[in-house]
């Protein structure tokens, strides 16, 4: 994780931040595993390079960049269950 992105609050409202916790937050149960948005945009990062046939770690940081601060928002699908190893249809 980047610094200083884990610790800032990305929301502006209330409802911005009850939208991701219900529909794009991953969690398994009780288990949380994105504790902020900035983890959220690092799972879908990790899971579009994980494709990349060389490179990786370039493309993870270069999709992390192009999600964070929410300067691209993939669809709620893909944001939902990208890097969850459900079976969904990205």
């Amino acid at each position: 994780m980047r610094q200083g992105l884990m610790s800032r609050d990305h929301f502006t409202c209330d409802i911005s931040r009850q939208i991701w916790e219900s529909r794009y937050q991953y969690r398994d149960g009780n288990v949380v595993y994105d504790l902020s948005v900035a983890d959220t945009w690092q799972r879908i990062a990790k899971a579009l390079a994980s494709v990349e046939p060389i490179d990786r770690e370039v493309w993870n940081r270069r999709f992390f960049d192009v999600l964070k601060d929410f300067r691209f928002l993939p669809g709620g699908r893909i944001q939902a269950g990208c890097g969850t190893g459900r079976r969904v249809t990205l």
